[in-house]
């Protein structure tokens, strides 16, 4: 199947005006915490718990609004909010780490405050795209949609083997393939592969 994923990425995003705001304003938090906290002497915790609580508002958020645009109906059933729950703990020991890390470059010399918050925040922002895009597909069950996309700057083999595939929205999360997966040997990064539906609609961000 071929497709312009530029234009399709486009016209997804002309609607998602909501989640776009989420997504815009946990950014914005997340690199406010961050570059505040490289910038001051202020104990640690205080920039921790904002961007924690942030994330768990984002997160719920988020969830919202992609089960609707999936075709389900709120309130979501209980496997997709344990999932979204699961997910939510698992970031929070990301967020532990992540400052732990700054800890360690908040005075030195080398560290550009604006360049650390703003690596962050974009990295945090897209996780919350693949909540999205999973909770979006959990909603949809049995939509068949059909893995696409360029290798970009690396591979790996669990992008190769579904390469062309097509399966419901159900199986690409059960078997935590919606992408970029942390489950795949590339761990996502820089994974420019989507999902479609049989129109060729771009489904997953």
């Amino acid at each position: 199947m071929k497709i312009n994923l530029a234009q399709a990425k486009a016209v997804l995003e002309l609607t998602l005006a909501e989640y776009s705001n989420i997504r815009g304003e946990y950014w914005a938090r997340v690199y406010d915490a961050v570059y505040n906290y490289l910038m001051n002497t202020d104990p640690m915790t205080v920039y921790k718990n904002e961007v924690k609580r942030a994330m768990a508002g984002a997160f719920n958020q988020t969830g919202d609004v992609a089960y609707e645009d999936g075709g389900g109906r709120l309130p979501k059933d209980d496997d997709t909010q344990a999932w979204i729950s699961a997910e939510q703990a698992s970031e929070f020991g990301y967020i532990d780490v992540m400052f732990q890390n700054l800890k360690m470059l908040r005075g030195e010399q080398d560290t550009e405050p604006i360049n650390e918050a703003f690596v962050r925040a974009d990295g945090y922002a897209k996780t919350l795209d693949r909540v999205y895009s999973n909770v979006k597909a959990m909603a949809a069950n049995r939509k068949m949609l059909t893995f696409v996309g360029s290798d970009g700057m690396e591979s790996c083999s669990d992008c190769r083997r579904y390469k062309n595939k097509r399966y419901s929205a159900k199986w690409w999360v059960a078997h935590d393939a919606v992408p970029p997966s942390r489950s795949f040997e590339c761990k996502g990064y820089r994974c420019q592969h989507v999902l479609v539906d049989d129109n060729g609609s771009l489904f997953s961000i």
